[in-house]
């Protein structure tokens, strides 16, 4: 892991505001479908135009829907770095994958995506979120998410934060609380460093 500079806590927010429009779900739970990456570039920079025009107390009431994340946001130091796929993991049972795929680092997890996707059959519960979201990601937008600071992943220090792997048995130097579906997308495509914004309790 390599820390590279500090950032603000807003920063994060915004981040997590933007993430969260971009992936926003159907009535069945099911990432938007995105046509193309075009289609992908227009609909981010709608989003991250309409966030950066709010205060930080519109921000928090978004993610105030789960108190303990904006606690952690809010009170947490923030720095923008660079961490490898086998230093982070994913949240206990990310994209309603299974917990045997969740469990350890972010490049198993990713191993056990990779296999799936090149199953004639892909996943074997395909209505699961990861099913849809993780190829669209592939197909639309893979080449630029590390590239626009509104989207990389945010991760907490190992069990801190939300702790979104409390309950999992192998701990990482890092937790990631949002971007996982990105996150394992990268690893699938054989990242071996990616840009996140990385929390540590003050």
């Amino acid at each position: 892991m390599k820390i590279i500079h500090k950032i603000s806590n807003l920063q994060v927010k915004r981040c997590f505001v933007v993430g969260n429009l971009c992936a926003a779900r159907t009535h069945k739970g099911h990432m938007k479908k995105v046509e193309s990456q075009e289609h992908y570039l227009r609909r981010v920079a709608t989003i991250k135009d309409k966030v950066l025009r709010m205060n930080e107390a519109a921000l928090d009431k978004i993610i105030g829907s789960y108190k303990k994340r904006l606690d952690a946001y809010t009170a947490y130091e923030w720095h923008l770095a660079e961490v490898s796929p086998s230093e982070v993991g994913v949240w206990n049972r990310a994209g309603e994958l299974p917990l045997r795929w969740t469990n350890h680092s972010l490049v198993e997890t990713a191993d056990k995506v990779r296999r799936a996707l090149g199953r004639r059959n892909g996943f074997k519960r395909k209505h699961i979120r990861a099913a849809h979201a993780i190829p669209g990601i592939l197909k639309t937008s893979i080449d630029v998410i590390q590239n626009e600071d509104y989207l990389l992943p945010i991760v907490f220090r190992c069990d801190t934060g939300t702790q979104g792997r409390r309950r999992l048995k192998h701990k990482m130097k890092g937790d990631i609380d949002d971007g996982c579906m990105r996150s394992i997308s990268l690893a699938v495509m054989g990242v071996k460093k990616i840009k996140v914004y990385f929390g540590t309790p003050r």
